[in-house]
């Protein structure tokens, strides 16, 4: 069994990504050595087409906000504390400001 996805560009060949069972598995155990209490366990496919759409979505030139949301994602789904842009600080601080 493989996992794949496929990005289609409009002025650029398509970008194609291909992981086996094997190699979503062995991606699994490196990088969520807690698997047996997330949805690894539960919903092994969607967290395989997941990490393959990753996997492909660095290989794309992307916009700042979706490459900031794949790191949140990243992080998330490696228990660390979500990666927040430093724009979003700013806006946060400027918020609290005008509430005081």
């Amino acid at each position: 069994m493989a996992y794949y996805a496929v990005a289609y560009q409009k002025d650029a060949p398509a970008v194609f990504e291909l992981m086996t069972a094997a190699e979503v598995d062995a991606h699994k155990l490196r990088f969520c050595p807690y698997w047996q209490s997330t949805p690894w366990k539960t919903d092994f496919d969607a967290m395989a087409i997941k990490t393959v759409i990753h996997k492909l979505a660095k290989r794309l030139p992307l916009a700042v906000e979706l490459s900031q949301q794949v790191a949140r994602e990243e992080a998330m789904d490696l228990g660390n504390a979500p990666v927040v842009a430093h724009s979003e600080l700013l806006e946060d601080e400027q918020d609290a400001g005008a509430e005081g």
